[in-house]
């Protein structure tokens, strides 16, 4: 039995050029929406990162330091009304934002309400096309240490599929002002300690329990 091969080979190169170019073609597309992908993570980086900082600039303003009765906060805000020892969270959606009135918010949540608006309009100088963008700032008092964290979630749609892309920054709070006060204050109190006689106020206590007798 004969085999017959065809030995005419007229339009096989079109056929492998079509097969190479389709790939080619496909790779260089992989490509550009991985480096889009990229370069969009940066810019989220980015926003994130000037957010938290504005923000924690924003927060030791003064005029920022405000009951909901307008009125001029104490001295001892910090420990009443600014969130001590708590992690509180705001959550904002670009075009759904969530209505906040101040009569109805604490100081800490209308700051962060206040600093999400401003991450909107931050964001829409970065980003094109923001809908639909989550922003949740987080404020975290720990006496110590006060922090300011930005989160931007963002779906990004590709030709292939949606991908999710989330940047994360955080900021410390600092008040100079505040810093120096309290280490005034320390100095004062260990002064005053310096004249602090404990065998005097021991023998007060005990004339006192007597006469009490």
């Amino acid at each position: 039995m004969k085999v017959i091969c065809w030995k005419d080979k007229r339009g096989s190169f079109t056929v492998e050029a079509a097969f190479v170019f389709s790939a080619v073609i496909m790779s260089i597309s992989l490509l550009c929406v991985a480096f889009m992908l990229l370069y969009h993570q940066m810019v989220l980086n980015k926003a994130a990162s000037s957010i938290a900082q504005k923000s924690a600039l924003m927060w030791v303003d003064s005029k920022w330091n405000r009951s909901s009765d307008a009125r001029q906060e104490d001295l001892y805000y910090r420990i009443v009304n600014d969130g001590l020892l708590q992690n509180q969270t705001y959550t904002s959606v670009l075009g759904k934002e969530r209505e906040l009135t101040e009569k109805a918010a604490g100081l800490v949540e209308q700051k962060l309400a206040k600093i999400t608006e401003v991450a909107q309009m931050e964001l829409r100088k970065f980003i094109k096309k923001p809908q639909d963008t989550t922003i949740v700032v987080n404020y975290n008092n720990q006496f110590f240490s006060r922090e300011l964290s930005v989160e931007i979630v963002q779906r990004v749609r590709t030709p292939f599929s949606a991908i999710t892309l989330t940047a994360k920054e955080s900021a410390q709070v600092v008040e100079p002002l505040e810093y120096i006060r309290n280490i005034d204050l320390i100095f004062e109190y260990v002064e005053k300690g310096k004249d602090f006689d404990l065998d005097k106020v021991r023998t007060t206590l005990q004339r006192e329990a007597r006469v009490k007798k």
